[in-house]
């Protein structure tokens, strides 16, 4: 894996552990509870996902307790394999392609074998259903971002950003920065911050980059 680190000496990410769940309820066709309640699946679905996010949809990683990354790990797995049988059909729904992809997304960043290959698939395959859908780019393009294709990635950035994505105005000033553009890189933020004057992380690498304090280091694994 080859991930771009901002070394600014940025707050610590950690938050609130990684929580147990049982997903046998979600992924099962058999059994009660979320099961035979679609409404109460899905919200175990993203309530799960959601949990993902928080110390996984971004490089490194982030979790407090020993075994907590494997347990991630293991539910990822699960996931992404229910997932499967439910976008692996000719039209199948955005909602279940864009969670499928966050999967596959996250689990590439806990180091599961064929995830980042499995998520590109899963976004080449949403795009070339709606290629104007929001959502699809700005992930797509954090994704690219995110195993290290930052190049490959604005362009999909720029078009999240013409959709009015309110996120890509970031996103492509991390892609531009990892580039060497910083012209570009310090625009966007900088629009990103306008409409977003309380982030104070942002603010903090907008102000590294405009000092020359921001460097980026390459780590291989």
């Amino acid at each position: 894996m080859v991930a771009y680190l901002l070394c600014i000496g940025a707050p610590s990410l950690f938050g609130q552990s990684y929580g147990s769940y049982d997903l046998v309820p979600l992924v099962s066709r058999t059994g009660g509870g979320p099961d035979t309640d679609p409404s109460a699946k899905l919200k175990l679905l993203d309530q799960v996902l959601d949990d993902l996010a928080r110390h996984a949809i971004d490089y490194p990683v982030h979790f407090e307790e020993g075994g907590a990354k494997d347990r991630a790990a293991k539910d990822v797995v699960k996931l992404s394999a229910w997932l499967d049988t439910l976008i692996d059909v000719p039209n199948p729904p955005v909602y279940f392609m864009k969670r499928a992809a966050m999967v596959g997304s996250i689990g590439h960043n806990l180091d599961i074998p064929g995830m980042a290959q499995k998520a590109d698939a899963i976004f080449q395959k949403w795009l070339s259903m709606r290629p104007d859908d929001p959502a699809g780019n700005q992930m797509y393009g954090a994704f690219l971002g995110g195993v290290g294709k930052a190049k490959e990635a604005i362009p999909f950035l720029e078009k999240a950003l013409a959709l009015g994505v309110p996120q890509a105005p970031y996103s492509l000033g991390i892609a531009y920065l990892h580039v060497g553009d910083k012209e570009k890189a310090t625009k966007n933020l900088k629009a990103y911050l306008d409409k977003n004057p309380d982030d104070k992380k942002t603010r903090d690498l907008y102000d590294a980059i405009a000092s020359g304090r921001v460097r980026i280091r390459t780590v291989t694994k």
